[in-house]
C-alpha cells in the first residue's frame, strides 16, 4: 500500500513497505562501529521515519543510526535519532528523527517525489490497461474494434 501527504506546508511522506540497511553510529555521544541490519521502512519524510526490525534497539540511550534509503535513482544516506519504540509480536516497530542539512533535506523531498511519480505514471498506465480489456470476457476489447 502507497500513501501520500501532501500539502503546501508540510513536506511529502512516502508510506510504504521497502527494505533498507540500517546501522548504529553513536550512542550517547560516544562513536560505535556496527554491522548492518535489513529492516523494513513503513514511513520516510524528512521529519519522521518509521520502520521494523526484528532486532531490539535502546531508546533510552540517544541512538544515532545511519539508513541507506534505495531510491531508483540513488541512494540517499542519511541520520536519524531513534525516539520511540514498540514491540509488536516478535518484532520491533520503531520511530526515528532525521538530522538533515537543507541540502539532505531537499535531496530526500526530490528522491520521494521522483518515486510518487513513478507510481503515478505505471497507476496510470495500469488502470488505462484495465479500462481497455472486457473483464467479463475473455479476450481484449480491441477485437471488438472496426
Amino acid at each position: 500500500m502507497i500513501e501520500t501527504k501532501e500539502k503546501l506546508s508540510s513536506p511529502v511522506v512516502l508510506k510504504m513497505n521497502m527494505d533498507s540497511e540500517m546501522y548504529i553510529t553513536q550512542i550517547n555521544s560516544m562513536k560505535v562501529s556496527s554491522s548492518r541490519a535489513l529492516v523494513t521502512l513503513i514511513s520516510v519524510g524528512p521529519d519522521r521515519i518509521e520502520f521494523q526490525s526484528e532486532l531490539n534497539f535502546p531508546v533510552s540511550a540517544q541512538v544515532i543510526c545511519s539508513f541507506a534509503l534505495p531510491f531508483q535513482e540513488q541512494t540517499v544516506e542519511l541520520e536519524a535519532v531513534l525516539v520511540q519504540s514498540n514491540r509488536i509480536g516478535t518484532t520491533y516497530q520503531y520511530t526515528a528523527e532525521p538530522q538533515l542539512t537543507a541540502w539532505k533535506r531537499e535531496q530526500l523531498t526530490a528522491a520521494i517525489r521522483n518515486r510518487l511519480d513513478s507510481f503515478e505514471r505505471f497507476y496510470e498506465e495500469a488502470k488505462h490497461a484495465y479500462t481497455i480489456m472486457d473483464i467479463e470476457q475473455s479476450r481484449c476489447l480491441f477485437d471488438h474494434m472496426v
